[in-house]
C-alpha cells in the first residue's frame, strides 16, 4: 500500500506561496493603513503563514495526487482549502490592502452587497450541494478543466463565507459577537445534509472513484462513510472551536464593561437615595406646620423643619 502512495512535493507551489509571503510582508510594511488600524498583531501574521503551510499541504504535497484516487482524501484536501485555511488567513490580511476596495461609490457598493452575511453564506453551500451531487462530480472529474473551476469557485466563495466572521476591516465588521455565533452554528447546519447522506449512503455516490485505484484498498462505500464522518468532525471541533473562541471573547468584553456598570449603578442610587431624602423633607414640612399632632397622653405640637428651625435661629431683631 505504502509503495502506491506518490510521495512527491511540488517546488513549483512552494514557490508560489513563498513569494506570497514575501508580497504579503511588503503589503504590511509599505501600503499605508487607516489610521483607526494598528499594526497587524505577531499572531496574525503567523496565523496568515500557518493558513499558507496548510495550502501547501493541500497542493504541493502527496495529497493532492491521493485526492484524485480517494474520497475521502479529497474532502480532507478540499476542507484545508476551504475550512482551515480561510480563518487563518483572513483576520491578518493588512487593511491597507483591502480598504481601496471601499473606495468610490460602485466599489463600494459591490464589497457592501458581497459581504453581507446573508450573501455571503449562500454562495458556498450552494456551490458544494451542486459539486457534490453525483452526476456532476462524476461530470467534473471526467474535464480537469471544469473540475479546476469548480474547485476555484469553491474556494473563492468559502473566503467570502468567513468573511463576516473574521472581518479584517474594522469599519466592514457587521456583527457582534452573538450574531457571529448564530451565523457560525447556521453555516455549520447547512453541510449537515452532505456528511448525512455520505456517512448513511448504501450504494457507491460517485463512479468515478469506483474505477480509481484506491491507495488504501478500500471499498467505495467505506471511503464514502469516511468522507461523512470526516465532515462531521469539521462541524463539531473547526466550527465548535470557531463558535468557542468567539463566546470567548463575548465573556471577556463582558466582564471589563461590568465594573463600569456597578459604578454607574452606584452613582445613580446615591443620587436617587438623595433625591428622594430631599422630597421627604420637604413635604414632611409643609404639612407638619399645618396639622397638628394628636397623639394620645402627650401635648400637641407642631414639627417644625430643618428650614424653618433655621430661620427662627437667624432671625433679626429691631432694637
Amino acid at each position: 500500500m505504502w509503495e502506491s502512495i506518490p510521495w512527491r512535493w511540488d517546488p513549483g507551489w512552494a514557490i508560489a506561496l513563498f513569494a506570497l509571503a514575501l508580497l504579503y510582508e511588503g503589503a504590511i510594511r509599505w501600503l499605508p493603513a487607516p489610521s483607526s488600524h494598528p499594526t497587524t498583531p505577531f499572531s496574525k501574521r503567523m496565523g496568515v503563514y500557518a493558513g499558507l503551510l496548510l495550502c501547501y499541504a493541500a497542493l504541493g504535497s502527496p495529497l493532492a495526487t491521493l485526492a484524485r484516487q480517494s474520497l475521502s482524501i479529497y474532502m480532507c484536501w478540499l476542507s484545508l482549502l476551504c475550512w482551515f485555511a480561510p480563518p487563518l488567513v483572513l483576520p491578518g490580511l493588512p487593511p491597507g490592502l483591502l480598504s481601496p476596495l471601499g473606495r468610490g461609490r460602485w466599489r463600494r457598493t459591490v464589497v457592501s452587497f458581497l459581504t453581507h452575511p446573508v450573501i455571503a453564506l449562500i454562495p458556498f453551500h450552494v456551490t458544494f450541494f451542486i459539486v457534490f451531487y453525483p452526476p456532476i462530480f462524476d461530470a467534473l472529474f471526467t474535464r480537469p478543466l471544469q473540475r479546476l473551476t469548480a474547485e476555484v469557485l469553491l474556494v473563492l466563495t468559502a473566503y467570502l463565507m468567513w468573511f463576516p466572521v473574521f472581518c479584517p476591516v474594522r469599519g466592514w465588521d457587521r456583527l457582534n459577537e452573538w450574531k457571529k455565533m448564530i451565523y457560525i452554528t447556521i453555516s455549520a447546519l447547512l453541510l449537515t445534509p452532505v456528511s448525512f447522506w455520505l456517512l448513511f449512503a448504501d450504494d457507491i455516490l460517485f463512479h468515478v472513484y469506483e474505477t480509481a485505484i484506491n491507495p488504501f484498498a478500500f471499498d467505495p462505500v467505506l471511503e464514502q462513510r469516511i468522507a461523512g464522518a470526516w465532515m462531521k468532525f469539521v462541524q463539531v471541533f473547526l466550527f465548535g472551536g470557531a463558535f468557542t473562541y468567539w463566546f470567548i471573547r463575548w465573556v471577556r468584553k463582558e466582564q471589563k464593561r461590568e465594573p463600569l456598570n456597578r459604578k454607574t449603578a452606584e452613582r445613580e442610587a446615591v443620587a436617587r437615595h438623595l433625591l428622594n431624602k430631599r422630597v421627604t423633607y420637604g413635604k414632611s414640612a409643609s404639612t407638619s406646620l399645618k396639622t397638628p399632632s394628636k397623639k394620645r397622653g402627650k401635648p400637641s405640637s407642631e414639627v417644625v423643619s430643618l428650614l424653618e428651625l433655621r430661620r427662627k435661629k437667624n432671625r433679626r431683631t429691631d432694637t
